[in-house]
């Protein structure tokens, strides 16, 4: 088996240590000035859950449908502002996102149905009925 070099990534990982080591540098220097601290973000892991489940879903249904906001009966532009600031939503916006999320949880089920474990496996073998033996199935390296 071929050796691995880990050159690059060591390389990132170095400089990504060294840019949050200047980071805290920067922030104590401010501190010691007497500037005005930069403000961590006071969400809740339930908040911060809601926001990733609303981002990553609305992706995944904008892949199977570009007109999904029409379905959800939404603005993009609102739903855009409301992920980008997150530090000034008020309670009524928490609720238009806990509202959205029902809405995405109705559609994900529409559009990707659980399939019982037999469901499944007659599905793949209904794919493989004419494929070949022994090939594999790898992704094609990048050029």
């Amino acid at each position: 088996m071929a050796k691995t070099n880990f050159t690059k990534v060591e390389g990132f990982l170095d400089e990504g240590m060294r840019q949050i080591a200047l980071n805290k540098l920067l922030d104590e220097a401010d501190k010691a000035q007497g500037k005005p601290v930069k403000k961590k973000t006071n969400l809740t892991n339930e908040q911060k859950e809601l926001l990733r489940y609303i981002e990553t879903n609305l992706s995944r249904l904008k892949e199977v449908d570009p007109k999904i906001f029409t379905k959800l009966k939404v603005k993009k532009s609102s739903v855009d502002k409301l992920l980008k600031n997150t530090q000034s939503l008020q309670e009524v916006d928490w609720k238009h996102l806990s509202g959205l999320k029902k809405k995405i949880d109705s559609l994900l089920i529409e559009y990707f149905p659980k399939k019982s474990n037999e469901e499944q496996i007659e599905s793949e073998q209904l794919r493989h009925t004419k494929k070949r033996f022994n090939v594999n199935e790898k992704w094609l390296p990048l050029k």
